[in-house]
């Protein structure tokens, strides 16, 4: 199995699932706020709308990591006035909108959940 094509098919189906529809009624927080709870080096379990589940941790210096089992992918992020946009990622940056969520986050495009996190 060619490990580096599941792993792009992964962060493919999570990029969709962004912009997908869900039913949860996000409560708006600031960037700037979302931005340093989220980048606290501790992983964060994120999962898709289709159940796909990885970890995700932001550290505060600008560093991410993404890890799908035993593969991994090293990301840089930085918050904007919309949220955090991630780069490393398949087609480059991608950014999302997180505002807080009853147990963690969810990444929200035009009022659309389609990424949820939560602590392990």
């Amino acid at each position: 199995m060619n490990h580096s094509i599941s792993l792009n098919k992964t962060i493919a189906a999570l990029l969709v699932c962004i912009a997908s529809a869900s039913g949860v009624a996000p409560t708006v927080a600031g960037a700037n706020d979302v931005a340093a709870e989220l980048a606290d080096g501790k992983p964060w379990n994120a999962r898709t709308l289709d159940g796909e589940s990885m970890k995700l941790t932001l550290n505060g210096n600008g560093t991410a990591k993404m890890s799908f089992g035993f593969l991994s992918r090293d990301l840089t992020w930085k918050a904007n006035e919309e949220g955090i946009c991630l780069d490393g990622m398949p087609g480059g940056v991608k950014c999302m909108n997180f505002v807080a969520v009853e147990g963690g986050f969810a990444a929200v495009e035009n009022g659309k959940t389609g990424l949820t996190l939560t602590r392990p």
